[in-house]
């Protein structure tokens, strides 16, 4: 439980995905009791999880992950949700809080580029031959036996839009919007497909590559670069924890790692392969 901006900017006590990890012993009492607050998109859940234990071992400080949609984790950074360090699907809300004053502009940086992944539910399932997503793939998805496509909203989520563009780009978004399901973020999409609630899907190939279902990226071309960037808030007391937590992802072990998902700088967004 932690403190949450709810309408009206008043504060209760709600749930969230938090994510806290057992402190190893400490060589700064300061921050022995005070947990790093990491605010981070849905489609970190994954990677974050495993860096936070890499993070904890490495400089002795608690994390605390709370995923949520970046637009979502951003508004409450803007109304005053106590988070030391926001790591964004995009760069826009990013620069959104740097323009509110929020954030500070110094400390913003690209960590990585996202991709896009196309879930199926079975009986649904890609040819052998398709390395990516492309538009025959997505040909799919006009078919009768999908009834429901789901999708984070493009109104607050990154990866929602990238799926809007790339349906529009394909000629297929008008003829489809009938179908449309909207999650939250990337995970609540991803689980709509993994429950059968829809029978395909699109969410962030960094959560993908957790999911027993068959995905493919997609075709890059069909969608603008998700270029994935972070920021520390202005007035964090725990600003040296919380670029220790920056150093650390953006050396040679954290990319090893953001790799792993999907997620590095430069990488082809038409690369993958189906499970």
């Amino acid at each position: 439980m932690i403190l949450a901006l709810v309408v009206g900017l008043c504060w209760q006590a709600v749930p969230l995905q938090a994510v806290p990890l057992q402190a190893a012993p400490l060589r700064a009492a300061s921050l022995r009791a005070t947990p790093l607050t990491v605010a981070a998109a849905s489609s970190l859940q994954l990677a974050l999880r495993d860096f936070a234990e890499i993070f904890r071992a490495h400089s002795g400080v608690r994390p605390l992950l709370v995923f949520g949609s970046s637009g979502n984790l951003a508004r409450q950074m803007e109304y005053g949700a106590p988070y030391d360090l926001f790591l964004s699907a995009d760069e826009g809300w990013v620069a959104y809080l740097v323009e509110k004053g929020v954030l500070a502009p110094r400390s913003v940086t690209v960590y990585a580029q996202g991709r896009l992944a196309l879930v199926l539910h079975p009986p649904l399932a890609f040819a052998p031959e398709w390395a990516s997503a492309d538009t025959r793939a997505l040909a799919l998805l006009r078919g009768k036996a999908v009834r429901h496509i789901s999708l984070a909203s493009p109104a607050h989520a990154p990866y929602g839009i990238a799926a809007r563009q790339a349906l529009t780009r394909a000629g297929m978004w008008a003829g489809l919007r009938g179908k449309l399901v909207y999650g939250e973020n990337v995970r609540q999409a991803l689980t709509f497909v993994e429950t059968g609630n829809a029978e395909a899907g699109f969410t962030a190939e960094a959560i993908a590559r957790g999911t027993r279902l068959q995905w493919l990226p997609v075709d890059g071309t069909l969608y603008s670069p998700i270029r994935q960037a972070l920021g520390l808030r202005r007035d964090t007391p725990m600003r040296e924890a919380a670029q220790q937590f920056v150093a650390l992802l953006l050396a040679a072990r954290g990319r090893a790692l953001l790799a792993r998902y999907g997620l590095a700088l430069g990488a082809s967004t038409t690369e993958g392969k189906s499970r």
